[in-house]
């Protein structure tokens, strides 16, 4: 995204946005010691994966699958199992799809979130499954509300489903002047985001 939400195209009734991608990264494959964290999401988590493997005297190694998918996408699911069944070893799942898919209404939203957070805690059992809340924007009202809506249906099903959650719609919020294009943020936005993850990792993990 340069200043314009990609999702304009859904605008048009379109399922598909006018630029779909997928960005997938495996860190350090030939390590088979370190935690490692599998963080599914939008493009917001492909700045966050890269500085949390940044980050000194690390205790985790993050693997990322970014990706504009939406919920409905017959592939989605398909996509995330090669990324996953990939991966040296997964010892937590974090994910967030929100700020794609704003074709969908938040009824079908949810319907289709719950399904997708069942499926990983069927296909992955005994990997905790931690569902990350949608980072806040400062351009277009009717986003920044369709993303207090979908927030609040991902804490019903966190808690429907027993799963733990990281919040990082308040620490986006926190930091909304490090926007850059009501959307992304600068590095130092991004290493707000990576602490909160680990943070929260870390106590998921009793470590």
């Amino acid at each position: 995204m340069s200043g314009k939400f990609t999702f304009q195209e859904e605008k048009s009734m379109s399922s598909l946005e006018k630029y779909e991608w997928d960005r997938v990264w495996y860190e350090d494959t030939h390590d088979k010691d370190s935690i490692r964290v599998a963080y599914i999401g939008d493009s917001i988590s492909c700045a966050t994966y890269e500085v949390a493997n940044s980050m000194p005297d690390r205790k985790f190694l993050f693997s990322n699958f970014a990706t504009s998918k939406a919920l409905d996408n017959p592939y989605l699911y398909t996509s995330l199992r090669l990324f996953l069944d990939q991966n040296t070893g997964i010892d937590v799942i974090v994910i967030n799809n929100g700020l794609h898919g704003f074709h969908l209404d938040s009824k079908k939203y949810s319907e289709l979130y719950l399904e997708l957070i069942r499926k990983l805690s069927s296909d992955y059992p005994g990997v905790p499954v931690v569902i990350a809340l949608t980072t806040a924007v400062s351009s277009e009202k009717c986003v920044a509300d369709e993303i207090l809506v979908r927030n609040e249906k991902a804490l019903e099903i966190a808690k429907t489903e027993g799963l733990e959650v990281i919040d990082l719609y308040s620490v986006a919020l926190e930091n909304i002047g490090l926007l850059t294009d009501g959307v992304h943020f600068k590095h130092e936005g991004y290493v707000a985001l990576a602490n909160k993850i680990i943070d929260r990792v870390n106590e998921i993990l009793g470590l």
